[in-house]
């Protein structure tokens, strides 16, 4: 997940991004913050990622969601 330049999602509160989260979908397993900045969210479903795939703002933040080549098995 990337957000958009302009308030970049390491400037957010967690806690405000893990509530937004559980909005979009139901169960999260894991989200971690990357060195670029980028957030790596693991979910258990397939449903739940096209939930998440169809997200296109966070918090107020806008932001692009990419499945991950390898760990989206």
């Amino acid at each position: 997940m990337v957000c958009h330049p302009g308030k970049p999602l390491s400037k957010m509160s967690p806690f405000i991004i893990d509530k937004a989260l559980e909005c979009a979908v139901d169960t999260v397993k894991s989200i971690r913050c990357l060195r670029s900045g980028d957030l790596l969210v693991i979910i258990g479903s397939a449903t739940e990622s096209r939930s998440l795939n169809k997200l296109n703002n966070l918090a107020g933040c806008p932001v692009t969601t990419i499945s991950h080549s390898t760990l989206n098995t």
